[in-house]
Formats: structure tokens, C-alpha cells, sequence
């Protein structure tokens, strides 16, 4: 699942360069709209492709519940020279099909959670398995591209307006 989503930015991101090219070719005027306008329109556009994959997962996924049987620690180092540590855990759940699986979660959880139950979403695509952990709605990463994305809209709007 995230390999696609890079593969799709990436793509995004040398169709914008070509689209800068030829803007400023012809009107440099508006290249600083332009480019926010594109930039603001590919985080609208990851925020939707996101939300759509989260949104197929929790629709056609199965529900069940996963034991969490183990943690990996993951140190990283920030700006400021400090240390954060995040749990992400292991969790074992039996498929559909009868099959163990035991598979890494990408959602940093606590350790007090060891050998109890969570409740998961997961949808088999080919070999894999995306996994949701079934919480409480929360703010989630696609909300946080929706509104980065608008702040650059805005900001096009602004500079277009400025150079009129």
C-alpha cells in the first residue's frame, strides 16, 4: 500500500516539474500560484487517495480480533539531539482461511497492551495484509493533508490576487 502511494507522488511530482517548465516558459508571472496551486492540489489529492484506501479496507476488510504478542522498539533521534521511542507491535490473528498470521503493525501503541486483544480490519491484497486497528475516530493523516493542502490553495489564490 505505501509503495503505490510513493509511486503515484513520485509520478505526480515529475508531471509537476514538466507543468513548472512550461508555465515558466510562457508566463513567469504566476509561477509562484502555480506552484502552490499544484503543490495544494497534490496534498488534496493524497489526502483523498488515503482516505479512499482507509475507506476500502474498513468497508470490504474482514473484522476480527488480534492478540499482540510481542513490540518492536523503534529510537528515533529528533532535531534537538533528544531520543523518542515508539512500540509498534506484533500482532498474531488467524484468517479466513485458517492461517496464522503474525504481522508488524505500522501504529505506535503502548506496552501495557502485551497479550490482549485488539480489534483489526484487514483486507488480503496478493501476499499481503493491510491492517486497521479498529479505534475511536480520531484525527487522521488524511485530515492532516487536507488542511496542508488548502493553506497552499489559499496560499495561490493570495499570490495570483498579488499579481494582478
Amino acid at each position: 500500500m505505501k509503495l503505490n502511494r510513493l509511486k503515484g507522488a513520485a509520478i505526480f511530482i515529475l508531471i509537476f516539474g514538466v507543468f513548472l517548465f512550461i508555465i515558466k516558459s510562457y508566463d513567469e508571472e504566476h509561477l509562484e500560484s502555480t506552484f502552490f496551486f499544484t503543490i495544494g492540489s497534490l496534498f488534496i489529492f493524497l489526502g483523498f487517495k488515503f482516505k479512499r484506501e482507509i475507506h476500502l479496507i474498513s468497508i470490504n476488510g474482514i473484522k476480527t480480533k488480534a492478540q499482540i504478542i510481542n513490540f518492536i522498539k523503534d529510537v528515533h533521534i529528533t532535531k534537538n539531539g533528544g531520543r523518542r521511542i515508539y512500540y509498534y507491535p506484533i500482532i498474531k490473528f488467524t484468517d479466513i482461511n485458517q492461517l496464522e498470521v503474525t504481522q508488524k503493525l505500522d501504529y505506535n501503541i503502548s506496552r501495557k497492551h502485551i497479550n490482549q486483544f485488539v480489534k483489526i480490519t484487514y483486507l488480503k491484497t496478493g501476499a499481503n495484509y493491510d491492517i486497521l486497528l479498529n479505534k475511536k475516530k480520531t484525527f487522521t493523516i488524511y485530515n492532516m493533508f487536507f488542511i496542508i493542502g488548502t493553506l497552499f490553495l489559499f496560499s495561490a489564490f493570495f499570490f495570483y490576487i498579488k499579481n494582478q
